[in-house]
């Protein structure tokens, strides 16, 4: 049993805009930086034209995109996490160990976010090299994706106690389809069945060789 709630439609709005700032948007950054790093080799090598500031974009690009991604691996609750041990707790149990394991991750973000913001308002930031742009959107880019993270880490945690109160807890898990589709039902109904025979029969056990004949074949029909 799931303590889910079926979202409205506030929350579907919501869900649709940090999945376009924190997917769509990343991915057309990954894909920014890669026509850009592709122009430049081509311009460099093939018509000694190199493109200004390729590197310098790519890296803002690249910098803005970890972050974005990293907030919503965090908000599919998609994160790499070990298991092995946790999985033998009872639901309350597991419950009171996601609280704990949410309070340090929360006490790691709000101390990051609070230097981030104190270098955000008062560093003093050089320009990027080939780029008109300060290095303050390196770090605004660090605050925005620690933020959602720390957003994603609250909605964890509320889900956590109240588990651990109720008895009845599951931990959010957002799939991506990324196994949808890729084997077909027939086929998998095929692999468990070969699956299920004895191996065996196809070791162990001998198969008659062709060609071979019989006692009765060999002395012929019987008078």
């Amino acid at each position: 049993m799931t303590d889910h709630l079926a979202p409205g439609r506030p929350t579907r709005i919501l869900t649709r805009i940090l999945t376009f700032l924190e997917e769509d948007l990343a991915a057309v950054l990954l894909a920014l930086s890669i026509v850009i790093l592709c122009a430049d080799v081509v311009g460099r090598y093939l018509f000694n034209h190199p493109v200004p500031g390729a590197a310098s974009i790519a890296m803002v690009c690249f910098i803005w995109l970890t972050y974005l991604g990293a907030a919503a691996v965090a908000r599919r609750g998609r994160h790499i996490a070990i298991d092995v041990l946790i999985e033998r707790f009872s639901t309350r149990w597991r419950a009171i160990t996601d609280v704990f394991v949410q309070l340090v991750v929360a006490a790691v973000l709000a101390y990051v976010l609070y230097w981030v913001w104190v270098a955000t308002l008062t560093a003093t930031f050089v320009d990027i090299p080939g780029l008109h742009l300060s290095r303050r959107v390196l770090t605004i880019a660090l605050l925005v994706g620690f933020m959602l993270m720390a957003l994603y880490c609250l909605r964890d945690l509320v889900t956590a106690v109240r588990g651990s109160i109720t008895g009845r807890y599951s931990p959010y898990r957002e799939t991506v389809g990324e196994m949808e589709g890729l084997v077909d039902p027939a086929t998998a109904a095929a692999a468990q069945v070969a699956a299920a025979q004895p191996v065996t029969e196809s070791i162990f056990m001998k198969k008659p060789k062709r060609g071979r004949k019989g006692p009765a074949a060999q002395n012929g029909p019987k008078a």
